[in-house]
């Protein structure tokens, strides 16, 4: 080996070194790990539905970081799909990179299930990991009785594990967090509803500890729920081994069920909702969810009518994403493997930061409709009391960044490792309004090192 090919191999290995030691200095490694399926969506309306769109957006689904896509749904279960439709989605699905969660109908037998899991699996070779059981059990003027429920669950999960122990299994999948009538006698009393234990063939019943949350106006009636969640998943797993541990999901999500009795902020089109469904997702990074998948893509023609929840309007002919769709990517696009730690001086004012050995993102929102800030931004996980909005984000870097934020407006800000700015995101309340993209800027890397000089990128 050459001297020169020795001094560029050192200096490569002292670079990774150098990493690792800003990583430990920033508390990354350590830090919550965020699921590579936390960006999820419901596959509705599907292909053989009319009016469905599906097959004009899965670029879009790509491009905006959807990883996990339940196939399911009130009617997936009423109308249950044939096993070559729900085949034909996962084919789909895998094609953009994502993950599919597979609903069994609730009232399927012991052999319908294997029926349905030995072609996807065996006969199709889809390798689906994520199976749920049953839909909004608890919806509607006669809900099902818990027995019947743990019955269900009972027989269903036996059936899939019996096929493929390592399948995870999602359940109840209820309409809203119903801790009394069905999360505690399913999970919390061990009486004779209990399935948080195992089959005879020792598997577990359930993996996925989920439900639905429809009507937000805030985060913290839903963080409220995940909290509850979060101690009886902590519970179970005390007796649960490392590698199979439960976790929770919420399987369908949007910031009301009717437009029509939503506030202006509610309605799913609106630029709060993105702000909510940013907010939320922010919330399952740091509470180490599964996935979060909002119902839905595209349905009710894209007109904004009472029931359409989509992503998406159609205009002209042409699909346009919604500030959901548009919230979605900003994070999506450019999702780290941990989970930073970040805070702020004012209640207006959210933000969400990720990090790993490429760098790190923080989104910083505004929620106010009148009120324009400068703020200032500290790597280093303390508040730099600077301007009228401090963020401090753990990012291990001794560094300040400083700009500002106008009303109603989201900004993305994603850095190298050494905190240059590559790309910066801004996503106004116009902007929606307009169906318009964020406006997206990218930054050439500061040739002046920031610190650890021996970091810089020159060869």
């Amino acid at each position: 080996m050459s001297c020169f090919t020795w001094h560029k191999a050192l200096k490569k290995r002292m670079k990774k070194i150098l990493l690792i030691i800003l990583l430990l200095t920033a508390g990354v490694v350590s830090a919550q790990e965020i699921s590579p399926y936390l960006i999820g969506t419901n596959a509705w309306l599907p292909p053989w539905k009319p009016g469905s769109k599906i097959e004009y957006l899965w670029d879009e689904l790509r491009d905006g970081g959807v990883r996990m896509i339940r196939v399911g749904g009130r009617t997936a279960q009423n109308d249950p799909y044939t096993k070559e439709q729900i085949a034909g989605l996962v084919v789909s699905i895998h094609n953009i990179g994502a993950k599919a969660i597979i609903q069994v109908p609730y009232y399927f037998s012991k052999s319908q299930t294997q029926t349905l899991v030995e072609y996807i699996n065996s006969t199709r070779s889809l390798n689906v990991d994520y199976w749920s059981i049953g839909n909004e059990p608890d919806w509607g003027d006669y809900p099902m009785l818990v027995s019947e429920v743990a019955i269900y669950i009972r027989t269903i999960s036996s059936a899939l594990k019996a096929f493929d122990p390592k399948i995870k299994v999602f359940a109840p999948d209820l309409c809203w967090f119903n801790y009394d009538d069905y999360i505690k006698p399913l999970f919390v009393n061990a009486g004779p509803a209990d399935v948080s234990g195992k089959d005879d063939n020792g598997n577990y019943y359930v993996d996925v500890l989920c439900w639905h949350k429809y009507g937000v106006d805030s985060l913290d009636d839903v963080e409220g729920k995940v909290d509850q969640a979060l101690s009886i998943i902590e519970t179970i797993n005390q007796t649960r081994p490392e590698g199979n541990k439960m976790t929770w999901a919420i399987t369908e999500f949007n910031s009301h069920w009717d437009n029509s009795q939503a506030s202006e902020d509610q309605k799913v089109w609106s630029f709060h909702t993105g702000q909510i469904f940013a907010e939320v997702y922010d919330m399952a990074m740091r509470k180490d969810g599964l996935t979060i998948c909002p119902w839905s893509i595209f349905e009710s023609g894209g007109s904004r009518s009472s029931g359409d929840l989509g992503l998406f309007d159609l205009v002209s002919e042409k699909l346009k994403g919604r500030s959901s769709y548009y919230h979605t990517l900003m994070l999506g696009q450019n999702m780290k493997e941990h989970y930073l730690d970040s805070s702020d001086d004012n209640s207006s004012i959210s933000v969400s930061s990720m990090g790993d050995d490429s760098g790190f993102s923080v989104m910083i929102i505004n929620k106010n409709d009148t009120e324009s800030y400068e703020y200032a931004l500290g790597l280093n996980d303390e508040f730099p009391s600077e301007k009228q909005v401090n963020i401090k984000v753990a990012a291990g870097l001794d560094r300040i960044i400083f700009g500002s934020i106008n009303p109603n407006t989201t900004l993305m800000q994603v850095f190298d490792a050494k905190g240059n700015l590559l790309k910066r995101y801004t996503y106004r309340q116009s902007d929606a309004e307009n169906m318009r993209p964020p406006l997206i800027e990218h930054f050439r890397r500061c040739l002046q090192p920031i610190f650890l000089l021996l970091l810089d990128d020159k060869e």
